[in-house]
């Protein structure tokens, strides 16, 4: 557990160096397409680079010394020992919590997303899967499909509004809200992550 826990701090700090580089370089960068790759190898860079072990063995030799056990400094040890596994216990508790938590609230808003695609009148326009729900508050894409609300555009609101969620979908930006999904699961406690995310 506490090297898991460690992982995740070193995955953490990876993201925040990522971030900052990003905002110092390419932020204001017109390059979209270099940017985008780059926050997803930041991600992926970021969940690998702490499992790679870089350690060598260095032999020391010390000169044999006799130590004399004292009881109440071995009974010590144990108990620092043992309310430092409780320590980690509890952080590894409230992280699943978290991962549960937030879980459910993406259950929830996938289930929201499937009731409007049910409820919702379904058409294909030049090879585009729209489906239109007037429960729809503001356009969106999912995977291959645009939610839109025609009701509340007009048609050039309307044509703008899918040029717009087509260029999503042709550029796959499902996979970027899916990878920004999976590592914020792996790393809500983390406002850097969220930051990424946005």
């Amino acid at each position: 557990m506490e090297e898991f826990m460690i992982y995740l701090v070193k995955v953490g700090v990876s993201l925040g160096v990522f971030l900052f580089i990003y905002f110092l370089f390419f932020r204001s960068a017109t390059f979209f397409r270099f940017n985008r790759i780059f926050l997803l190898a930041g991600i992926v860079f970021s969940f690998v680079v702490p499992t790679i072990k870089n350690s060598y063995n260095v032999l020391i030799t010390i000169p044999q010394i006799q130590f004399i056990e004292d009881s109440t400094i071995v009974e010590e040890a144990s108990k620092d020992q043992s309310s430092a596994i409780n320590i980690w216990s509890i952080l590894f508790i409230i992280y699943v919590t978290g991962i549960v938590l937030l879980l459910m609230k993406n259950i929830k808003m996938y289930h929201k997303i499937y009731k409007l695609a049910r409820k919702g009148k379904k058409s294909i326009e030049n090879d585009t899967r729209i489906i239109e729900n007037k429960s729809v508050t503001s356009p969106f894409t999912f995977f291959n499909y645009v939610f839109i609300n025609s009701d509340k555009l007009n048609d050039t609101e309307r044509n703008l509004i899918l040029k717009h969620e087509i260029t999503h979908i042709n550029q796959k930006h499902w996979i970027d809200l899916l990878c920004g999904e999976c590592m914020l699961l792996l790393q809500w406690f983390n406002p850097l992550a969220w930051l990424y995310v946005r």
